[in-house]
């Protein structure tokens, strides 16, 4: 389970575009690369590609919120 809260933790993080080095050091991981691995074998993407993701969607959600409110 503290695997699961970590990955929740860092998803959250990640989205707001805070850096792998520093989510890494905030969960208690040794290295970057350590925390890296362990993202990478649950999820199947490194947190930079899932962070690129995240920020891309929210961007894209964003902009379609201020296009509702236009139109």
């Amino acid at each position: 389970w503290v695997q699961q809260v970590h990955i929740t933790d860092a998803l959250l993080r990640l989205s707001q575009g805070e850096a792998v080095e520093r989510i890494a050091e905030r969960l208690g991981y040794k290295s970057a690369s350590a925390f890296t691995s362990m993202f990478r074998s649950v999820l199947g993407k490194t947190p930079s590609q899932y962070g690129g993701l995240a920020r891309r969607h929210i961007a894209a959600d964003g902009m379609l919120q201020r296009a509702k409110k236009i139109g």
